[in-house]
């Protein structure tokens, strides 16, 4: 059957009026991507692994838990990848004591000789880092801000230049109850300059209006040193320095705690005597001139990183063709 010639015109009046409506009220999943940008905030904990601190010391997760502040400038490239430059204060510490308290009680001695050394420390970093943010699914499907994926989870590689100078407390004042103040370490000639980092993470994204997001980060950073925590695997050194062999103390240099009860636990296991005086020092035990054991292990420190971040995004620019 042939049309009559008005009919076909009309149809295709029609639909070429319908499928220029449909585009405007439906667009293409991609339109052409606009690069944004957005600055962000962020507070959370930091936690520090190293030869106080191990992996598998899960009653050190609590004791050596402290904080994280950064502010970041983020530049989105496509719908999948992302670079972000970041500026982040973070302070670790950790303490022998305090990590081991619960570990020496009972029939292992796997963390004697960590009681024993009674070392401690806190670090304050400060990292500027460059890392690329890679999305697990499509970031934007529109050249809009406010098309942005509802959710979104994501990946965090990159590199970090950051400075750190670790510092202890001096000997407990058992007379007047009294914490002695924070001074520098350099026991180990902990180099104070600037080192590398690589962090390596994960993050999850929620958008929650148009122009602002909230994020959840954990990111660890693999380093190159060992001295984070000032302890490197040496024998103890033939130094007058009170920090370089802090054994003998007999009250925590953090908090103050009387070591007495868990030092003769720990000394009638290793086969010494131990300590029934009153003064605030031990017989030493562990130390020069004893090549064995060696102040600390062997491999690098580390540290992680958990924060959550209130992300703006900035306008993007659009342009008229000529």
């Amino acid at each position: 059957m042939l049309f009559p010639k008005k009919s076909v015109i009309f149809y295709l009046v029609f639909f070429t009026f319908f499928d220029n409506y449909a585009q405007k009220i439906k667009p293409p999943p991609y339109e052409r991507y606009l690069k944004t940008n957005e600055i962000g905030l962020g507070i959370g904990s930091s936690q520090y692994f190293g030869d106080i601190h191990t992996f598998n010391n899960r009653f050190a997760y609590t004791s050596t838990t402290r904080w994280n502040a950064n502010i970041s400038f983020t530049r989105h490239l496509n719908p999948s990848y992302s670079l972000r430059v970041s500026a982040t204060y973070a302070r670790i510490m950790a303490d022998d004591y305090l990590s081991t308290q619960n570990k020496v009680v009972g029939l292992s001695n796997k963390f004697d000789n960590q009681f024993l050394r009674n070392s401690h420390f806190r670090n304050d970093l400060k990292e500027l880092s460059f890392v690329s943010l890679i999305n697990l699914k499509n970031g934007f499907y529109s050249g809009r801000n406010e098309n942005r994926t509802t959710l979104m989870p994501y990946i965090i590689a990159g590199i970090g230049i950051y400075h750190h100078a670790p510092q202890a407390r001096g000997t407990y004042d058992a007379t007047n109850n009294k914490l002695a103040a924070w001074k520098p370490l350099n026991t180990t000639n902990a180099i104070k300059s600037l080192n590398l980092s690589i962090p390596l993470g994960f993050g999850v994204r929620k958008k929650i209006n148009s122009k602002i997001d909230i994020s959840a980060e954990i990111c660890y950073r693999v380093t190159f040193t060992d001295q984070l925590d000032d302890i490197i695997s040496e024998p103890y050194p033939n130094s007058t320095d009170p920090f370089a062999n802090r054994s003998q103390e007999r009250y925590s240099a953090i908090n103050g705690k009387d070591r007495n009860t868990l030092f003769n636990l720990v000394a009638s296991r290793q086969g010494f005597p131990g300590f029934t005086g009153t003064g605030e020092k031990f017989f030493p035990v562990i130390g020069y001139p004893n090549e064995t054991p060696r102040r600390g292990e062997k491999g690098n420190d580390g540290f992680l990183t958990t924060s959550i971040h209130l992300r703006y995004y900035l306008d993007k620019k659009t342009y008229c063709p000529k």
